[in-house]
């Protein structure tokens, strides 16, 4: 059975890695400072310094939760045959 989702979800999620990572690295690697305050890890550190409230361990919570079931769907998948 052949969906929508075969071809597009891995193309979108290629692509919004691509769009991330290749400035995060770039910024990395050249260590200025034009290069790192265009990155989205630059803009987080510039706005707001890293706290630890309740909001921020529900964010970490629910994102590891969909991390794990979505690996545990996709290898239950595979393991399923």
């Amino acid at each position: 059975m052949v969906t929508w989702g075969n071809w597009w979800w891995p193309a979108f999620l290629i692509g919004t890695f691509l769009a991330f990572i290749i400035p995060e690295l770039f910024a990395l690697f050249t260590q200025t400072s034009t290069h790192t305050d265009n990155t989205l890890s630059g803009w987080t550190w510039s706005t707001e310094p890293p706290t630890y409230s309740w909001e921020w361990f529900l964010s970490l919570i629910l994102w590891l939760g969909v991390a794990i079931w979505l690996t545990g769907h996709i290898w239950w998948a595979i393991w399923r045959g």
